[in-house]
């Protein structure tokens, strides 16, 4: 999206109208003032005031505090699409995805680098005469809320596949457990099905385990290599 345009800052603002001009030019000058990487303006204030629907906003608290629970941060609106980023910022991040998984990306990379953010409550304005949107409130609101799992499963594998482990071990011990209790008062196993798929779920639960430490080392290793590429580019401002 960003890698043939070249500029200390870049902004990002849909073009529906919804968000405010007039304060642009201040929000940009904090950035540079502060060296502010990541500057999201906020519309949760006047967001019930708007002529939007309801559902996208109880929507976007759902899916903020999913994020906000899961990453352990404070963002106010992680679907705004006003936002004023760094150069260095930018140009760290691998960005693939389109549609409105894109601002939740954005919000997810500034956590793992560490950015310096700066969030600030905007005006929702009305929507310009005749446009209509194109969010989905189920449909990507279930996307969104795919790519905040599946980035918090990069973010943190160990903490993920331990707790599937724990999950599948304790469903193999609960199914287990009648067998061996059987074996020691009578001596048979005569449930050999539920002795077997007992004993193939704590294999399992070990194996999810040791592949979560794996993922785990894999994991920080990538993020030491995303704070590298963020801290080695410079803006030229």
């Amino acid at each position: 999206m960003f890698r043939d345009v070249e500029a200390n800052y870049y902004v990002m603002m849909d073009a529906d109208g919804t968000y405010p001009t007039h304060q642009l030019s201040q929000h940009l000058s904090e950035c540079i003032e502060q060296k502010v990487d990541m500057l999201v303006g906020s519309r949760i204030h006047y967001f019930t005031q708007s002529r939007s629907r309801k559902g996208h906003y109880w929507g976007n608290r759902l899916l903020t505090n999913t994020l906000n629970f899961l990453f352990d941060s404070d963002y106010l609106d992680i679907l705004s699409g006003y936002r004023i980023m760094s150069k260095r910022f930018i140009k760290s991040i691998p960005l693939f995805s389109k549609g409105f998984e894109v601002e939740t990306i954005l919000s997810i990379h500034a956590i793992e680098v560490d950015a310096k953010l700066s969030q600030v409550n905007i005006d929702y304005l009305p929507r310009i005469e005749g446009s209509a949107s194109k969010l989905n409130t189920y449909q990507d609101g279930f996307k969104i809320l795919k790519t905040i799992l599946y980035l918090f499963q990069d973010y943190k594998p160990k903490l993920v596949y331990s707790s599937v482990a724990l999950i599948i071990f304790m469903v193999g011990m609960l199914l287990g457990i009648p067998v061996i209790i059987e074996f020691f008062n009578t001596g048979l196993v005569e449930r050999f099905p539920t002795a077997i798929l007992a004993s193939a779920l704590v294999i399992i639960s070990f194996i999810i385990t040791v592949a979560g430490i794996i993922l785990s080392s894999i994991g920080r290793n990538r993020k030491i290599i995303k704070k590298l590429a963020f801290l080695s580019s410079k803006s030229d401002e």
